[in-house]
């Protein structure tokens, strides 16, 4: 199904998924230098092993393990969250997250 511009919704939802990635990326960023650390721009495989892939099904799949890899983390660490700007931003990520595989097991 294509969207205004020829754009499918497909390629919206993926868009708008990759989008929340990068705002958790710089509010994860934000959070770990007002705690004193440093971030580092280095990225893990996973990017790598996405694109690795053949088909969008595989991706889409792969990407929904991710996401809930990050949920199962999330879940077991903001019992722990102290602050709570911080913890209120990582449970809204935890949220998004599970919407993000909502949204990725409805695409084609």
């Amino acid at each position: 199904m294509s969207g205004p511009g020829g754009d499918s919704t497909d390629s919206r939802v993926l868009r708008a998924i990759g989008l929340d990635e990068a705002r958790f990326c710089a509010m994860l960023t934000r959070h770990i230098a007002l705690l004193g650390g440093t971030s580092s721009p280095v990225t893990g495989a996973f990017y790598g092993k996405l694109l690795a892939l053949g088909s969008r099904p595989e991706r889409v799949a792969l990407l929904n393990r991710g996401q809930a890899s990050v949920i199962r983390r999330l879940a077991a660490v903001l019992p722990r969250i102290g602050d709570y700007t911080l913890y209120r931003d990582l449970k809204e990520m935890l949220a998004i997250h599970e919407r993000n595989i909502r949204l990725g097991q409805q695409l084609h």
